[in-house]
């Protein structure tokens, strides 16, 4: 890619190509995080992910991505240019919350690794693309903490009239979430968990993981219903559970929830 001093701007094929070194630099180790560690698989699974939506938001709304060179501008373009990102991001986000069902919490994480990929070109590549991501702001919301009754969970757990009532897809998210009250790990926790996870001694069932975020050890005794959920699933795929999206486990819960009785 060569850029001149008379370059404005760069096209949207390229902006998906330094996209792709961005990952490609995350994913190696070849970007590191300020404090010297490499960069964690979960952010890097993110960082694939933004670059989907990106792809998916172009195609529906035949917006036309670019990045401004900001040394190259004058004063007439730098304001053409805040204008154009200021558009960008409120498509973009429009689409993250409108087409995608996402919310804030989910659309911030988003929006963060789009600014950490402008701080990148800057920083690493010298590309001196201005400060502009700097005004893609993210929005956070205290989730609310959902408490199940034992008699809820037992009913998810065991109501088979509920279960005769749900579609295929719906099923595997309630299994996936009766395990997660379980043993409660968190989502990137459950979602990396793998047959050589389950340990069988002394006539029981056991998980032992890692936490990714926290590095910390955790063996939990699996009661015949956990046991069972892996049985189900055991063979079918890489990991133990059957591995989805946060965002799109979070949309089934809601459809899930029009079934229950509480």
């Amino acid at each position: 890619m060569r850029i001149t001093k008379k370059t404005k701007y760069i096209i949207q094929e390229q902006f998906f190509e330094l996209f792709k070194k961005f990952i490609s630099d995350s994913a190696k180790g070849k970007r590191l995080k300020a404090d010297g560690k490499r960069i964690k698989a979960t952010s890097v699974e993110i960082h694939i992910y933004t670059q989907n939506l990106l792809l998916e938001f172009l195609q529906t709304s035949q917006f036309e991505l670019k990045l401004y060179i900001a040394a190259n501008l004058t004063a007439k373009e730098t304001e053409q240019a805040k204008k154009y990102y200021k558009k960008f991001y409120t498509e973009f986000t429009n689409f993250l919350y409108k087409d995608k069902d996402l919310f804030d919490n989910y659309v911030g994480i988003i929006i963060k690794g789009i600014r950490t990929f402008f701080n990148y070109l800057n920083t690493e590549l010298n590309l001196n693309v201005g400060d502009f991501h700097k005004k893609f702001y993210t929005h956070t919301e205290e989730v609310p903490i959902v408490v199940l009754t034992p008699e809820q969970l037992n009913y998810l757990i065991y109501d088979k009239e509920l279960e005769s009532k749900i579609p295929a897809h719906l099923i595997k998210v309630k299994d996936i979430f009766i395990f997660g009250c379980t043993v409660a790990l968190r989502f990137s926790d459950l979602m990396k968990i793998k047959p050589e996870n389950i340990l069988f001694y002394n006539n029981a069932y056991y998980l032992k993981v890692t936490s990714i975020k926290t590095n910390t050890n955790t063996t939990i005794k699996l009661p015949d219903y956990a046991v069972d959920i892996l049985k189900k699933y055991h063979k079918k795929h890489k990991t133990a559970l059957p591995p989805h999206s946060n965002a799109w486990l979070n949309k089934c819960l809601k459809e899930l929830a029009k079934y229950l009785n509480f």
